[in-house]
């Protein structure tokens, strides 16, 4: 999404692992996926940085956008070009 700091990366209950980036002013984004992820606490990351490791069985990622706590719908802040 943007630059920012890994708050946290863990496994959840279903296996998967999370991966929370904060993007400062109360932006978060949640990325989650069953590959290992790349990435640990407190990393500084930049847009296009590699989260997860992704082969042929974890090509699925889920995607969650949230400002102060509360989830948002991530196409009211995206900057889709091409």
């Amino acid at each position: 999404t943007g630059k920012g700091t890994v708050l946290g990366v863990r496994q959840n209950a279903y296996s998967d692992y999370e991966v929370q980036i904060d993007h400062g002013n109360g932006y978060v984004t949640v990325y989650t996926n069953s590959g290992y992820p790349m990435l640990e606490e407190g990393v500084e990351v930049l847009k296009g940085t590699p989260i997860f490791y992704i082969g042929a069985e974890n090509t699925l990622v889920k995607y969650q956008v949230s400002l102060d706590g509360a989830l948002i719908n991530a196409y009211d802040v995206m900057n889709i070009e091409g």
